[in-house]
């Protein structure tokens, strides 16, 4: 029968516990933020490489429809957009 009784709270221990559990999750914030403009940062540089292979195909596309290049414009400038958007993408990455 003496289980049954509530014991009364330790207000010491409450306090403390709170406290660090607190400390924790300001710490599990902070390490969720720094993820999350990692991983925005990784977006911008997938980003960066896609607008720079559409921005060149579509010189090119321009070129076939202006001067004739078909289908060289396309081809040499998507080709071209994939190396340089390459080139900054690793240049980035690896900062």
């Amino acid at each position: 029968m003496a289980d049954d009784v509530p014991r009364p709270l330790d207000t010491k221990t409450t306090a403390v516990d709170a406290e660090t559990s607190a400390k924790r999750k300001a710490e599990r914030s902070e390490q969720d933020a720094a993820e999350a403009r990692k991983e925005a940062g990784l977006l911008g540089l997938g980003l960066q490489l896609t607008l720079t292979v559409v921005a060149f195909m579509s010189l090119g596309w321009w070129g076939d429809q202006h001067w004739g290049w078909a289908p060289w414009g396309r081809q040499g400038l998507g080709f071209l957009g994939i190396v340089v958007g390459l080139y900054f993408f690793v240049k980035e990455a690896t900062k």
